[in-house]
Order: structure tokens, then C-alpha cells, then sequence
């Protein structure tokens, strides 16, 4: 929600006169851009693969657990997460998103 209003705010500010369909059109293109998977990272080879497979995508990716939300690029910050539970995999990627998925198929619940 908070990236959502940072592109409004900045949208207003460039032209003050900015109509509602704009912002709720804006707004709809930043949920439509965004995916959610479950993924299951029970292993530190999997944890390892995963990371790299991830990386070699141009796109960002967090993974939520919990309240905690973390870069899913970062092997540390996957470490500091209960990895014994599913983790839900966020992939904020506008195109391509099937080769994205096809990637993380060994990962996915």
C-alpha cells in the first residue's frame, strides 16, 4: 500500500489537477503488476538454488512470513525467516511472468 501512494503523491504533485480515474487507474496497474505464490524453502540447497534461479530475473521480489517482509535476493534475510512454514512469494514483474513462475516450479506448493 505504501509504494501505491508514493506513485499517487507523486503523480499530484506533477499536475495538481489530476482527475480520481487517473490515480484508480494508476493504482490498478500497480496491483495488476504484482503476483503472489506460496513456495516451500525447508532446505539450505533449496534456499541457495532458489536464490540463484531468482537473480537472474530484472524484477523485485519479497517474501512475506508473518509480518516480516524481506528482499527475496537477500540469502540472509531468507535465513532470518521460519523456513519450516510455506512463505508467500510476492513477484512484482509487469511481462514475463510465466517465465518467472516456470523458474520457480521445484519451489512452489
Amino acid at each position: 500500500m505504501l509504494h501505491i501512494q508514493i506513485r499517487i503523491n507523486a503523480v499530484s504533485q506533477a499536475r495538481p489537477a489530476i482527475c480520481r480515474e487517473e490515480v484508480s487507474m494508476a493504482i490498478s496497474k500497480e496491483v495488476k503488476a504484482m503476483k503472489t505464490i506460496q513456495i516451500s524453502l525447508n532446505s539450505i540447497d533449496k534456499v541457495k538454488a532458489f536464490v540463484n534461479d531468482i537473480t537472474k530475473f530484472d524484477y523485485d521480489f519479497d517474501l512475506v512470513s508473518g509480518r516480516y517482509v524481506i528482499d527475496a535476493k537477500s540469502i540472509m534475510g531468507i535465513f532470518s525467516l521460519d523456513l519450516s512454514k510455506p512463505i508467500d512469494l510476492n513477484i512484482h514483474a509487469e511481462e514475463n511472468v510465466e517465465d518467472v513462475l516456470a523458474a520457480l516450479a521445484p519451489y512452489t506448493l
